[in-house]
């Protein structure tokens, strides 16, 4: 997956482009805006005079995840910038022939879908607590692949 460009291409073992999904889109600028909020010491923990060492690449990325279910839909989920309000997360489902079906839009990220389920991980930090919370897909029969 180049995360940089929408461009991800599966292999098989012998090396032969199994799938290639190449999806048109215009990039969008890292500014020095959104380079200081990342950078910031509340987020990071690093002192303001090591922070001008830090490199950021021109565009920022596309995608920051990629998933499969066992109908062979592609589930890419789109790289979330820090300077967004709220805790969405946005997935471009994709059928096993490379066509794009749907943007997903969800409250919480994806770990795991399978057989009409959507799994996600939940970790309490302070605890170390795991909670595996499952979602069913009311119209998963519907959903095409």
């Amino acid at each position: 997956m180049n995360s940089m460009k929408y461009e991800i291409i599966l292999f098989s073992k012998q090396g032969d482009i199994l799938l290639r999904i190449l999806k048109k889109e215009k990039s969008s600028k890292v500014t020095q805006k959104k380079k200081e909020i990342a950078l910031s010491k509340e987020r990071t923990g690093i002192p303001k005079e090591l922070q001008k060492y830090a490199t950021f690449s021109k565009t920022r990325p596309f995608s920051s995840n990629l998933l499969s279910d066992e109908k062979g839909r592609i589930y890419v989920e789109r790289f979330k910038p820090v300077t967004e309000k709220g805790t969405s997360f946005i997935y471009d489902i994709f059928n096993r022939e490379v066509k794009y079906l749907y943007r997903l839009s969800l409250a919480f990220k994806i770990d795991l879908v399978k057989k009409g389920y959507i799994y996600t991980v939940f970790k309490n930090e302070e605890t170390g607590e795991i909670k595996i919370i499952r979602y069913r897909v009311e119209n998963w029969p519907e959903i095409k692949f």
